[in-house]
């Protein structure tokens, strides 16, 4: 018998999803409006609203299918219909727990509850578990198997894949919140907002230890909320402004529910705000220069999309959220625009 390395849950490149969608969209709207104003006047885009009616459809179809699978897990059953005050209300309680911990100085002295049995190659095990190395069970191997093939179908894009195999993974291992965290993110990057959220939430009723972990999974479930309710949600992330003045995640969360209403002044104040608290996260840069671009703003905008490029060339690490070949091109087409 040897000592097994484990590992605490750490949020993985695709899980990272905060904020950072949503101005990708706006971004791809600026490229394409030329182009689709040209299609529309030559008349190329005939036909495409019964396209679009017919496509929401059999999105809403899928929706509801795979909502009803994820419903039948009897770990989701009772929170099927997460309202977006219940959520918020989990996010205070969540908040306030971690300040109370803080002040008690147990942030790190508390042992995370969430262990994950993953690759034994990880240098600086946080948890010794005795098992037997040379005899791992067929279920441990078969799950980590599919872990990695999931892993490597989110990050590549093929989303629907990934969920069915993470889906396979808590079927054998309904409490493996590695998986949970990875499928909600699956469903978030789809657009499936309702089955993101219900994940969302039952995983923030944790005790997570990890802050960055943390962090995410608030800003994630914030950026469904913002998306699914925009109006309700600017109230509520008023309070959650209130409570948390120093969370740089919750005041980019509500400078981008403000700028989903069109309130732009007070999303550029928070957004501001988030990068005097966290000048490092190059995300809310990333917002703060397309809500510029969308004012028509090109100075200010082509300063931060200036700052995010120099920030990736002299990083060690890639943020695979920020689409940075299209911040160039957007930086180049701003420069010819304003000449």
């Amino acid at each position: 018998m040897i000592k097994n390395k484990v590992i605490t849950y750490s949020a993985i490149s695709f899980l990272a999803v905060t904020n950072s969608s949503l101005a990708q969209s706006s971004l791809l709207e600026l490229q394409t409006t030329t182009a689709a104003q040209g299609a529309m006047q030559s008349g190329v885009s005939s036909g495409s609203s019964l396209q679009k009616a017919a496509a929401d459809k059999m999105q809403e179809k899928k929706e509801a299918d795979v909502f009803q699978d994820l419903s039948s897990n009897p770990k989701f059953k009772s929170d099927s219909t997460v309202s977006t005050s219940e959520a918020i209300d989990q996010i205070q309680k969540t908040l306030l727990f971690s300040d109370k911990a803080a002040a008690q100085k147990l942030g790190n002295e508390r042992k995370s509850s969430l262990v994950i049995n993953r690759a034994p190659a990880v240098d600086k095990p946080t948890v010794d578990i005795m098992i037997d190395d040379n005899a791992p069970s067929k279920s441990s191997v078969q799950i980590e198997q599919k872990q990695k093939l999931a892993y490597n179908a989110a990050t590549s894009g093929q989303y629907e894949v990934a969920v069915e195999l993470y889906k396979q993974i808590l079927k054998s291992d309904p409490e493996n919140h590695y998986a949970s965290f990875a499928l909600a993110a699956c469903y978030h990057k789809l657009g499936q907002y309702k089955q993101a959220k219900t994940l969302y939430y039952q995983l923030l009723k944790h005790e997570w230890s990890d802050e960055k972990t943390k962090s995410e999974l608030i800003g994630n479930l914030i950026e469904v909320i913002v998306e699914e309710s925009p109006n309700e949600s600017v109230y509520l992330l008023e309070k959650l402004v209130n409570q948390s003045p120093e969370s740089a995640y919750i005041m980019a969360g509500a400078a981008m529910a403000y700028d989903k209403i069109n309130k732009s002044d007070q999303a550029i104040l928070l957004m501001k705000r988030a990068i005097n608290i966290d000048p490092k996260e190059i995300r809310y840069k990333f917002n703060l220069a397309i809500i510029y671009d969308k004012l028509a703003d090109y100075q200010n905008a082509t300063r931060y999309y200036q700052e995010i490029v120099q920030n990736y060339i002299s990083s060690n690490t890639i943020d695979n959220s920020i689409p940075i070949e299209q911040v160039k091109q957007r930086i180049e087409f701003i420069k010819d625009k304003i000449q």
